[in-house]
């Protein structure tokens, strides 16, 4: 279930609360040690660092996640990853950086790369299983439009440069209706991969690596 707005600045008002969170999020999940393998940690609040109880090497909050060699704050992640997994619309950097208040555009486009790669990689480890739905879609694909790189001839419509064909698919299963002899179905995973082009051979390639 998606946290409402109302309920994210209550539950992440402050950078603290963000750091705390995080860590006690890496702690259920847990870590491995990078020079012994140790997977048991305990934390060093004097200065806010995992330590392997087997070798004592430490590890940064940030150490082996998507926050690693990254400037903004905590909290910083933790807006930008709530808005861009709790609304329905995509958000662009620029966007992002005027909610964000930053002066500078490449940090949040860099994050919200990392964002996006993570997600992806978390699509790619679930395993469509049972009754999948395929359908065809198109995602309008944003440019920068820099100085002496424009290009105005580009084709409009189903085979537009400004779009990529995806293949979206969708996991079902079957559960009770409310009228009689008639089975309900309910959404479980879904997932989106972009396509080179759409023939056959493409989206069957496609949906042998799910």
């Amino acid at each position: 279930m998606i946290m409402k707005l109302i309920d994210f600045i209550q539950h992440f008002p402050d950078e603290q609360s963000c750091r705390d969170a995080f860590r006690d999020y890496r702690l259920k999940e847990g870590l491995q040690c990078r020079k012994c393998g140790g997977t048991k940690h305990y934390w060093m609040k004097s200065i806010e660092q995992f330590q392997c109880k087997e070798c004592r090497t430490r590890i940064t909050l940030r150490k082996g996640t998507v926050m690693e060699d990254s400037n903004p704050p905590f909290q910083t992640w933790f807006i930008a990853i709530h808005l861009m997994t709790s609304v329905k619309k995509p958000i662009s950097a620029i966007e992002m950086q005027r909610q964000l208040g930053y002066k500078r555009y490449e940090p949040i486009w860099y994050m919200m790369q990392k964002i996006r790669s993570a997600m992806g990689a978390r699509d790619e480890s679930r395993i469509s299983s049972g009754m999948v739905e395929i359908d065809e879609g198109f995602f309008t694909t944003v440019e920068s439009e820099k100085r002496g790189n424009r290009n105005p001839k580009l084709k409009r419509g189903r085979r537009s440069q400004k779009q990529s064909p995806v293949l979206v698919m969708a996991e079902t299963k079957t559960s009770k209706s409310r009228k009689k002899g008639r089975p309900g179905y309910s959404g479980k995973n879904f997932k989106l991969m972009v396509m080179e082009d759409q023939t056959s051979e493409t989206i069957n390639s496609i949906d042998h690596k799910t």
